[in-house]
């Protein structure tokens, strides 16, 4: 079953759908109304895909999106729930409309901390925190080097680390974002950062891996307090369930993709912004959280380790 906006009034008939598209990988989005809308469509997966799924009987519509290529619109229906698509590439004047530019292959990953440090809720953000700073770098450092070894390196870039612009144009990037379809967009995200910080990475070359882990805590014994934090959630339904589960068994590990309402309870949270060093495209985003306090038992270890694993090797040697 798709879940969506369709409504239990509209008949529908479950029937196996197959979507296929030359070439393969794109992301389909559905719809359930014969006419696509972004704001009603999720995620099915990427194609080659075969589901057995409910229909509406007045049929539904597909989205294909794959980088380099123009977005493919198409439907489905019960009597006709095959789709293949033949994706038409991007003409270089599309692509240089839409911003992008030639790139050097990534043979490298330079780790940027950009904003690391604690804060007690209600109080001002502490950026030299070195008991946070070591465990989170230490850990994070290492998993780079054992999964990435010379490709990894952490950059001393005054530039760059502890810029708050950095963080600025990092953020204003990703609002509006769907961060699980960024790599198959048909178009860059290309970030704005100031001169000098363009400069900074030009001179880094490869990738940079921009570095956000913040400690969010309480204080006086009390556990739970409402407050907002800049933190990227999920769909409503997801975030919620998640929070819920962390708090009922303690510290727990979840993605969040949207701007919203951070939870209610201690909060360590880490983000990483891969970004070209020379075209300045995000490449990839990634969060880790836990609901617990930074101090706790291996807390800030785990988020650090969570973050970089998640980050794709497959970036490295593409241009």
């Amino acid at each position: 079953m798709i879940y969506g906006c369709a409504s239990t009034q509209i008949p529908q008939t479950n029937t196996t759908v197959r979507i296929d598209s030359q070439p393969p990988g794109a992301l389909v989005n559905y719809c359930p109304s014969a006419s696509y809308r972004e704001d009603a469509a999720i995620a099915m997966g990427k194609t080659p895909l075969v589901r057995y799924q409910s229909l509406p009987d007045a049929g539904a519509s597909v989205q294909l999106s794959l980088r380099g290529y123009k977005q493919w619109l198409g439907t489905l229906s019960p009597s006709s729930p095959i789709v293949t698509a033949r994706l038409e590439p991007l003409s270089d004047a599309e692509k240089k409309a839409a911003g992008w530019v030639p790139s050097a292959s990534i043979d490298r990953i330079s780790v940027v901390p950009v904003r690391i440090g604690t804060q007690q809720i209600g109080d001002t953000f502490q950026p030299d925190s070195p008991e946070f700073r070591n465990s989170f770098i230490t850990t994070f450092q290492g998993v780079m080097q054992r999964r990435f070894g010379n490709k990894s390196s952490t950059a001393s870039v005054a530039a760059l680390e502890g810029n708050a612009a950095v963080m600025e144009a990092l953020e204003g990037a990703v609002k509006g974002v769907d961060m699980s379809q960024l790599a198959a967009r048909p178009t860059p995200v290309v970030i704005d950062f100031p001169a000098e910080v363009r400069t900074a990475m030009t001179r880094e070359g490869g990738a940079v891996l921009f570095v956000r882990a913040e400690a969010h805590y309480l204080s006086g014994g009390a556990r739970f307090a409402r407050v907002a934090i800049p933190i990227l959630l999920s769909a409503a339904s997801a975030a919620a369930a998640g929070v819920a589960a962390a708090q009922a068994s303690g510290p727990s590990f979840y993605p969040y993709y949207i701007l919203g309402v951070a939870p209610t309870q201690d909060l360590v949270l880490a983000q990483g912004f891969l970004v070209h060093a020379q075209t300045r495209e995000l490449l990839w985003f990634g969060q880790a959280t836990a609901l617990a306090h930074y101090e706790d038992s291996g807390v800030t270890s785990r988020v650090a380790e969570k973050l970089a694993e998640q980050v794709p090797a497959a970036v490295l040697n593409r241009n």
